[in-house]
């Protein structure tokens, strides 16, 4: 029985180990399996998900398994559907519209905190998630100011802000090119942060630009939609600078 089991030994020859190309494409499923995983896993069990599929990619990459063979490719498992809805939704606003700007929809609970001829500032009702501390001051301790920029109504910090574009700027903007209701729009990353910016055209008439601070949980799609709303009345102005 073992001088059989020798000759099919030499007959077969040593199993053939992984090449580079192999493993590349092991590493690479097993990235795909990573990523997924972490977005399906919850905060509580998410480090144990992903220790264990780091062992199983390593385990498959080195040839391990039962029943399986060296170096074999490994089916990655399916897709996940993202089923998550938005953080925020927009609503019908159905509040007194002000004189400058009007909106079709506003995030749900919002509210218009300020409006003139020049701008609109659109904030959130809830200030339980708004941070207090603002920096540090020239002693390097948290600077507090008097009135949080949340609740001031000149303050564009953690808001949505309308306004046209200044008369000392001219063209369009560089940015990723969007349609907004049939009009062309521009959706600019502000630098250091992701705030970002819409710029609307308004064929001959002065172009709209609706800021959208960091962290207010609004996706490009719903910030389109919330700029095909915006309509500019009579009697706006543009700022200059």
């Amino acid at each position: 029985m073992n001088d059989l089991h020798d000759h099919l030994t030499r007959i077969a020859g040593s199993a053939p180990a992984p090449g580079p190309a192999q493993l590349d494409a092991d590493l690479v499923r097993g990235k795909r399996a990573l990523r997924r995983r972490r977005t399906l896993q919850t905060a509580g069990g998410s480090a144990f998900a992903v220790a264990a599929v780091v062992a199983a990619v390593s385990f498959t990459a080195s040839g391990g398994g039962t029943g399986s063979t060296p170096g074999a490719p490994v089916a990655a498992p399916p897709a996940a559907t993202s089923t998550q809805a938005p953080a925020v939704k927009l609503v019908a606003y159905k509040g007194k519209q002000p004189e400058g700007f009007t909106v079709d929809k506003v995030p749900d609970g919002w509210f218009i905190q300020n409006s003139n001829l020049s701008s609109l500032v659109l904030a959130p009702k809830d200030r339980s998630k708004t941070p207090t501390e603002f920096g540090t001051g020239p002693d390097g301790k948290p600077f507090k100011p008097s009135v949080a920029p949340i609740d001031d109504p000149d303050s564009f910090v953690g808001k949505i802000t309308v306004f046209l574009q200044s008369r000392d700027q001219h063209g369009t903007p560089e940015g990723k090119k969007v349609d907004v209701a049939g009009a062309e729009g521009v959706l600019q990353n502000m630098e250091g942060d992701d705030s970002k910016t819409l710029w609307i055209a308004q064929g001959k008439k002065p172009s709209v630009l609706i800021q959208f601070w960091e962290g207010i949980g609004l996706t490009e799609a719903q910030m389109i939609e919330l700029g095909a709303g915006v309509h500019v009345e009579k009697g706006a102005v543009q700022g200059a600078g």
